[in-house]
């Protein structure tokens, strides 16, 4: 950005959801306490790309469940967002707009998403825990998905257990 007291000189073109799936565990009808309402972790994957002649840029948002026997759900989303240099107006290319802010401003697009696809399961939403996104590497230059924090409505998360832990821990390698 040229100038941060100024406005980017930006417009969303389009906002779209390109992917959205959804499904119950495999037994959904298997007793709720024998499985998890806290889903721990999420991966998240930004792509940004900006058209031949610089005047488009577009981020790709993807957020899914990780895999887990005793989830509840499984669910992927991605959006997509389209920006353009407003006219007469020069401080930020979209490019420069699509990495910088595309993340913070799609989030919002995929929890709401992905809150109204589980509500429709049974056992209430998932709402995904807001995260710090200048926390670790840029989004724009991550080589494996961000992980993110989530619950289900109406429950508490918890610390995942030492097996989890050791699990995670074993399937980042």
């Amino acid at each position: 950005m040229n100038d941060s007291n100024a406005q980017p000189g930006i417009r969303i073109a389009q906002v779209f959801v390109e992917e959205a799936t959804f499904r119950h565990h495999t037994d959904p009808h298997s007793p709720m306490s024998r499985r998890r309402h806290d889903y721990g972790e999420v991966n998240l994957k930004v792509e940004t790309r900006e058209s031949v002649d610089h005047r488009l840029a577009e981020a790709r948002l993807t957020v899914e469940s990780r895999p887990d026997d005793e989830a509840l759900y499984e669910f992927r989303v991605a959006l997509v967002m389209v920006v353009q240099a407003a006219p007469g107006t020069g401080n930020m290319t979209p490019i420069e707009y699509a990495r910088e802010f595309a993340t913070p401003t799609l989030m919002a697009f995929a929890r709401e998403l992905i809150a109204n696809l589980t509500m429709r399961g049974r056992f209430g939403p998932v709402w995904i825990s807001p995260i710090n996104l200048q926390a670790g590497a840029e989004p724009s230059t991550e080589r494996r998905p961000r992980r993110l924090r989530t619950r289900t409505a109406g429950t508490e998360a918890k610390k995942p257990s030492k097996r989890r832990q050791k699990k995670a821990a074993k399937d980042r390698k």
